[in-house]
C-alpha cells in the first residue's frame, strides 16, 4: 500500500467565530488535491492542500477523501475543479457531441482507462472537453454525488477591467507542480493550457511563444493567483522577470477561493 500523507503540506484557517462549513469545493490535478470549506455566505473558513506520491495516485486521493474532516458531510461538496493538460474549449452553441468527441480524438490520445467528460463553464459561456479517469469518476460519484464538475479556468470577472482592441491578458493559476493559463484577448478566451510545472521562466516562455506574432510580454497583463504555500513569492518572481509588464493583479489565495466559488454553477 502506498504511504498516505497524514497531514496537508499547506493549510489556512480563517478566524471566523462559530462558523459552520456550508459549502466545500475540491481542486484536483495530476499530483494534488485541495479542499476548501466556506460558510453560507461563501466566506472561506479553512483550506488544505495535499500532494500525492505519483500522478493519478487514487489510493492516496481516496484516503484523503475518507479522512478529511472538511469532507465529512458529502452534501456540502458542491464543486469539483479539475485540471487536465489534455483539454478542448468548446462554445456552448456547439451541440453535436459525436463531432466534438471525434475532433478531440484527432488532437489527443484517450487512454483505455479514460472516457471523455464535459465540464460546463457558464461564467465564460463555454464547455471544456477532457479525458477523465474512470477511477476518479467512480470515486467522486461514490463519495460526493451532489457535486458538479468544473474546470480550473480563471474567473471572467478578473478580465473585465481593461477594454480595447489590443488588450492581451493571461490569468495564471499556480498550484503545486502545476500551472493553469487562461489566455484572453478582447474579453474572450482564445486559449487555455495546463502545464505540469510551476517554473516561472518556463511559464513566461510559453506565454511569449503563444503570442509572439501579436505582441510581447511587456504588453500582456498578468493576473496571478492560485493555491500555493509560497504564492506571494511566486507572484513577485513573475513581476521581477517582466518589470515593465502591464500592471495586472496579484490575487491572494483567500480571494481566489471565494471568487471561484461564486463564478460558475
Amino acid at each position: 500500500m502506498q504511504s498516505i500523507p497524514a497531514h496537508p503540506y499547506w493549510q489556512i484557517q480563517e478566524e471566523i467565530p462559530n462558523s459552520i462549513v456550508d459549502q466545500v469545493q475540491m481542486f484536483l490535478w495530476a499530483k494534488g488535491i485541495v479542499i476548501a470549506g466556506h460558510d453560507s455566505n461563501g466566506k472561506l473558513i479553512a483550506a488544505k492542500a495535499f500532494v500525492t506520491d505519483f500522478i493519478y495516485d487514487w489510493e492516496q486521493v481516496e484516503a484523503i477523501m475518507m479522512n478529511e474532516p472538511l469532507l465529512a458531510d458529502p452534501q456540502t461538496v458542491q464543486k469539483n475543479w479539475i485540471a487536465s493538460s489534455r483539454n478542448m474549449l468548446v462554445p456552448d452553441a456547439w451541440k453535436d457531441r459525436n463531432k466534438i468527441d471525434d475532433w478531440f480524438k484527432q488532437l489527443y490520445f484517450v487512454e483505455h482507462d479514460e472516457e471523455l467528460a464535459t465540464a460546463n463553464h457558464p461564467d465564460w459561456q463555454l464547455k471544456v472537453i477532457y479525458p477523465k479517469k474512470k477511477t476518479l469518476k467512480a470515486l467522486t460519484h461514490q463519495y460526493f454525488p451532489e457535486r458538479s464538475t468544473q474546470f480550473m479556468i480563471c474567473p471572467k470577472v478578473w478580465f473585465q477591467d481593461l477594454k480595447g482592441d489590443k488588450n492581451y491578458q493571461v490569468g495564471i493559476l499556480i498550484f503545486e507542480n502545476t500551472c493553469c493559463l487562461t489566455f484572453v484577448a478582447k474579453g474572450q478566451i482564445v486559449h487555455f493550457a495546463v502545464l505540469a510545472e510551476e517554473n516561472v521562466p518556463a511559464v513566461l516562455s510559453f506565454i511569449g511563444n503563444y503570442w509572439e506574432k501579436e505582441t510581447t510580454l511587456q504588453n500582456i497583463e498578468l493576473i496571478i493567483a492560485g493555491i500555493h504555500p509560497k504564492l506571494a513569492a511566486v507572484q513577485q518572481e513573475f513581476r521581477s522577470y517582466v518589470p515593465q509588464t502591464k500592471a495586472g493583479q496579484d490575487i491572494a489565495t483567500k480571494e481566489f477561493l471565494e471568487t471561484i466559488l461564486q463564478c460558475a454553477s
